[in-house]
């Protein structure tokens, strides 16, 4: 395996009864990557994290973390990591400063950690209010401040913006980020909300049905379907004309959309229209936002 890989699947498939939940997939997450984990609700995502932290028993040896299989590792390899799986178990009577204490207890961990943690998700200030009387944000927040009491290499986040206000999405954006640049955490989240994780990610894998139905960095997802160009130019309905018995072109309003699939034949389109005396204005590439593409692959998989 990569030195570099902090989560390596392999062929992972799994089944609850007759109800296959996950089709052989395989993931690699880079060392201090945030990768997306993205699909629909019920294809699996939540499935895999909970194999990926042993809550689910998997009579296979394909899963490996940190460089070592964990089947044979398991309690070492836990050791490593934090996780938030859906909603953080909470003591809503207790305060926020309580509640990262009587985890703390667990783990060995001083109130001077206690009180990093809090400086680190931003809850300082509501460190002596009950976690009951907290925002639905806060609390995510303090659930993955309770994650990170250990100081985990990897932190595992299962839908941490699900149900959020906007401004709760910002906190926990902003958050991520922190930790992935500031304190070199390596982060794989899981979500639906495909803007979001645009946002924030390096890498992605689609799930989809069960099935993995792309992984890479974040910016390949451009490149793996038809994308399009906007051309603007001195005389649209020659160029229109003239284009159109190569490529499926569109006009909108003083620009002309044209669909390309690579870098070539975007040079092939200018090349021909100064041939033919079409003066290009501007000419840009429209760049795709993950939605459009996550449904350009689940439509075709």
């Amino acid at each position: 395996m990569d030195g570099n890989q902090i989560i390596a699947v392999k062929n992972l498939s799994f089944s609850f009864g007759n109800q296959k939940v996950l089709d052989n997939i395989s993931l690699s997450v880079p060392k201090g990557s945030i990768y997306g984990f993205l699909g629909p609700n019920g294809s699996g995502k939540t499935t895999t994290i909970k194999l990926l932290l042993s809550l689910l028993k998997n009579n296979e040896d394909n899963i490996r973390l940190f460089g070592e299989s964990l089947k044979g590792n398991r309690e070492d390899i836990l050791k490593r990591i934090g996780s938030l799986i859906e909603a953080p178990a909470l003591y809503h009577h207790l305060t926020g400063f309580a509640n990262l204490k009587a985890r703390a207890i667990i783990f060995g961990v001083t109130e001077e950690r206690i009180r990093e943690i809090l400086a680190i998700v931003g809850l300082t200030d509501a460190a002596s209010k009950k976690a009951g009387k907290y925002s639905l944000g806060m609390k995510q927040r303090l659930g993955i401040g309770l994650a990170l009491l250990s100081d985990p290499e990897l932190l595992i986040l299962d839908e941490p913006t699900n149900g959020l206000d906007p401004n709760g999405i910002i906190e926990i954006r902003k958050l991520i980020q922190k930790l992935a640049t500031e304190f070199g955490k390596t982060i794989f989240i899981s979500s639906h909300l495909l803007a979001e994780i645009e946002r924030i990610a390096t890498h992605v894998g689609i799930l989809y049905h069960g099935k993995l139905s792309f992984e890479g960095k974040i910016g390949d997802l451009q490149g793996i379907k038809t994308a399009d160009i906007l051309i603007e130019t001195d005389r649209n309905d020659a160029a229109k004309e003239f284009l159109a018995a190569d490529y499926t072109v569109i006009q909108q309003g003083n620009v002309l959309k044209v669909a390309y699939q690579s870098q070539e034949q975007i040079a092939s389109i200018v090349s021909a229209l100064v041939h033919h005396k079409i003066n290009v204005y501007s000419i840009y590439k429209e760049k795709k936002d993950l939605e459009s593409l996550f449904l350009d692959i689940t439509q075709t998989a």
